[in-house]
């Protein structure tokens, strides 16, 4: 939970893209997912806002992204110490 209230304090669409990714987390039942773009227009995300959304959860050193040209963003979702 404290991870998401981090979340939530992060501008934009920050908590949408986060519950996007725990979403996508608990499906693949691992920590490093893909960040595709029909799952965040799923949840009425535009493409550019999810990126805006993922950069201020990169900045919160909520997620780590390796990003590579022309593929989806691969996120790793990281533990918050001291919890």
């Amino acid at each position: 939970m404290t991870w998401l209230m981090r979340a939530a304090q992060e501008p934009g669409k920050a908590l949408h893209v986060a519950v996007a990714l725990w979403f996508a987390v608990g499906v693949t039942k691992s920590s490093e997912v893909k960040l595709s773009s029909s799952l965040l227009t799923d949840l009425g995300v535009h493409r550019h806002a999810g990126y805006r959304g993922l950069a201020a959860l990169e900045r919160a050193e909520l997620v780590r992204v390796m990003r590579h040209r022309g593929r989806h963003p691969v996120v790793t979702l990281l533990e918050l110490l001291g919890q």
